[in-house]
């Protein structure tokens, strides 16, 4: 697991950051910080967003301890075809062949890929890799729009 998170101070922690909120790798939306009380030491509250589910996650940490950031890579893939499901057929960067193993989660992102592709224009998914799985995020064609923007 060492391989795919990176260790920071959780006061370096910021929004927009990708950070392991309750073991799940989640894009960070808000932090609010408390000052040290009367019960202990100063705490750090974290919402998320998570890049799989992309339900919100909360976590409040002691600012004293350190934040493990998953590594997320981002990679842009062309649309062959929509298939059942939302499933679609996706070109490898290389041309090698193709995939077929991402799931477009949004229903009216489906709709308007395979609108898209049905008026022949060409289609680029965005797909998130991160801790050994990979979730569709975003489509780029005419209008451009994130799965994980739009939910918050």
């Amino acid at each position: 697991m060492a391989s795919n998170v990176e260790i920071i101070a959780s006061n370096d922690l910021r929004v927009g950051m990708y950070a392991l909120l309750k073991n799940k790798p989640c894009k960070v939306l808000e932090i609010s910080r408390s000052k040290n009380g009367k019960h202990g030491g100063a705490k750090i509250h974290i919402i998320g967003l998570d890049i799989f589910s992309l339900k919100k996650v909360e976590d409040l940490i002691p600012s004293s301890h350190n934040m493990e950031l998953p590594i997320v890579k981002k990679e842009e893939l062309s649309v062959l075809d929509m298939l059942q499901d939302r499933y679609v057929s996706l070109l490898l960067k290389d041309m090698s062949g193709t995939r077929q193993d991402i799931r477009v989660l949004d229903e009216e992102d489906a709709k308007k890929i395979t609108e898209m592709l049905d008026d022949g224009k060409s289609v680029l998914v965005t797909v998130l890799s991160a801790m050994g799985k990979e979730v569709y995020d975003s489509f780029k064609g005419d209008r451009s729009r994130s799965a994980m923007e739009e939910r918050v």
